[in-house]
């Protein structure tokens, strides 16, 4: 959104300032790595200047507002190029299929997001996710249909006709398949449909000329029967939806009598600028939304009473064009939306609750790595150490081989294969029988290559495994309270140094010390030594590593898995050994940002120039 603002101010005045600040907000953009928000800037920047150009016909102008994004682009481009680089190594779920219209919001999302406690669901697999609804930012999108004349906006000038082009493309967007590449999950688009639609309201609200509605005058009967419904209402709302409601209740009307100080005076607030067309409308929808989520909680029924308020109210609030009206607006719809989904998000969206302390078993040894096998996806609490999974174990910072980045590595997952997903979950089977056998050269299992001291496995896949769990050291420590789930785990005495990732080292020479471990870089204590040896690291092999010994550079491959770091170091060279990773186009590409520098200083120095 700051992308967009930086380039409308730039469209806007070609200034100095606007120029540095719509570059530096395209590279926060680019540095973010966030797809969507990547794409959806460019859509925005492409139609926008297409109508630019419709409209001034001049190209060079179209020109120069894409040039800070261009620089912007060649200065963040490193942070890709080994993203790119190292395509053979990455595996990103992809594809192009729809299957259960995965992550693609509905229709009536979009249509009836103007309902501040309108609450539809999408699909993923066979969960039911709430989907955030769009209320608050397009309240008054059906008031404009009726209280403002846009057939004469239409036809004034185009700039109606640019947002509703960038409104109708991120609908398209949002509703493309759920796997299609960079695309995926276009329920990430929603946010611009909301932003546009938002943008398109005001300026309608600001320009187009209003319609008055008619004052409807009704006899004094028909006053007195309404005001008994309505005060029979609020006496039998909290007995409908509980007493612990009443305080929501006093707060609505509080809120919506200080933003309409004649809330009950319906000649001066509702009727006064009554238009039926708009009223039937809203009534209509009210039914909509009450029968979509009638089995609910009687709490969502006021929430919904009270947004039905509140849209035929909206007619008055805009027309007193008060700043601490929209201010007390704003909060209203968020204290609707607010209170809408805790409940909400309790009943229908898969959640687990994690206690912010765990029991740690003490003869389960996590000197080294920790490998997760159950699927623990679908546990509504965690409370002990096989109850976690995925991301969950940085929570409680232990390291795991588990992890969730929708990136994967394709070597490590020929070792530890998942099911379609790079998120960590492992099919435990295949992974037990990678993991459990000899490494190609090596007396030892890959386990121990990789580090792993302890293993959370299921009871079946245990007796099933037995034997090779044993060659590998491997013993059955502890029970886990709950489920069929065991841990297994090395001796203590056999995992010295591994809480620092020491390497493996073959042949087994007494001295060879882990000195210092650190994100990027380890430093190892080699002695002297007469015949070539092997160090592994316990590191995810990727292009950039690179090993030195007094700036003697030493051979540094992936090991016989492919997925570990391995470095061979020959006889006669002993000191510190440094490990370091370090990107390989980084090496190549540094002078972008200097490049992409000089050309925004170029473009500041020759500023005045193209003003002209």
């Amino acid at each position: 959104m700051v992308s967009i603002a930086t380039f409308l101010l730039l469209k806007k005045n070609y200034s100095k300032i606007n120029i540095i600040l719509n570059f530096i907000s395209v590279i926060f953009l680019l540095s973010s790595g966030w797809p969507h928000g990547v794409i959806g800037y460019a859509v925005f920047v492409g139609i926008t200047l297409v109508f630019e150009f419709k409209q001034s016909g001049k190209l060079n102008k179209v020109v120069y507002l894409s040039i800070p994004a261009i620089l912007a682009l060649i200065f963040s481009f490193p942070i890709y190029s080994e993203y790119i680089f190292s395509h053979d190594l990455t595996n990103r779920v992809n594809g192009f299929d729809s299957s259960l219209r995965t992550f693609i919001p509905s229709w009536s999302t979009i249509i009836l997001g103007f309902f501040p406690t309108f609450y539809d669901y999408m699909t993923y697999i066979s969960y039911r996710l709430v989907l955030v609804p769009l209320g608050f930012s397009t309240l008054f999108l059906p008031m404009v249909f009726f209280y403002r004349n846009i057939k004469e906006l239409w036809q004034r000038d185009n700039i109606l006709k640019w947002f509703s082009t960038l409104i109708i493309i991120f609908f398209l967007l949002s509703q493309m398949p759920s796997q299609f590449g960079p695309l995926r999950w276009p329920f990430r688009f929603l946010p611009f449909i909301s932003f546009f639609i938002c943008l398109a309201i005001f300026y309608i609200l600001q320009y187009a000329h209003a319609i008055r509605g008619k004052k409807l005058i009704l006899n004094k009967k028909i006053y007195i029967s309404l005001y008994i419904i309505l005060g029979g209402f609020f006496l039998f709302l909290p007995v409908y939806a509980g007493f612990d409601t009443l305080t929501l209740i006093l707060s609505l009307v509080l809120m919506l009598f200080l933003l309409e100080h004649d809330l009950f005076n319906f000649k001066k607030s509702i009727l006064v600028n009554f238009n039926k067309k708009y009223f039937l409308v809203i009534l209509f929808v009210f039914c909509l939304v009450f029968f979509n989520s009638w089995n609910l909680h009687p709490f969502y029924i006021i929430l919904q009473i009270f947004s039905v308020w509140l849209l035929i109210l909206s007619p008055k609030i805009i027309e007193r064009k008060s700043p601490y009206g929209m201010i007390g607006l704003t909060l209203l719809i968020l204290l609707l939306f607010l209170n809408g989904l805790p409940t909400l998000g309790g009943s229908y969206q898969r959640q687990t609750e994690l206690a912010e302390r765990i029991q740690l078993p003490d003869n389960v040894n996590l000197q080294g790595y920790v490998l997760s096998l159950p699927l623990n996806i679908y546990l509504k609490q965690t409370r002990q150490l096989n109850d976690i999974a995925s991301a969950q174990f940085g929570f409680y910072d232990i390291k795991s081989i588990n992890g969730y980045s929708p990136v994967g590595s394709k070597r490590l997952e020929k070792i530890l294969p998942v099911n379609q997903s790079a998120h960590g979950i492992f099919t435990s089977k295949p992974a037990l029988e990678n993991i459990l056998q000899n490494a190609k050269g090596f007396n030892v299992c890959q386990a121990v290559l990789m580090r792993i001291s302890t293993i959370i496995v299921n009871k079946d896949d245990y007796a099933a495994f037995s034997h090779q769990f044993k060659q590998c050291g491997y013993s059955e420590v502890q029970s886990a309270d709950s489920r069929s789930d065991l841990y297994v785990s090395l001796p203590f005495t056999l995992t010295k140094g591994w809480e620092n990732n020491s390497p493996f080292v073959y042949p087994d020479i007494a001295g060879v010390r882990i000195m210092k471990h650190e994100n990027n870089t380890d430093w190892v204590q080699i002695p002297e030594h007469k015949d070539n040896i092997t160090l592994i690291f316990p590191r995810l092999w990727w292009y950039g590593y690179s090993a030195k010994i007094d700036d003697h550079l030493l051979s540094v491959t992936a090991d016989s898995s492919g997925s570990l770091v391995q470095v061979s170091v020959p006889p006669d060279f002993n000191g510190v050994l440094r490990l370091s990773y370090f990107p390989v186009t980084w090496r190549y590409l540094w002078f972008l940002p200097i490049l992409a520098i000089i050309g925004l200083i170029t473009l500041l120095f020759f500023n005045v120039k193209i003003k002209e």
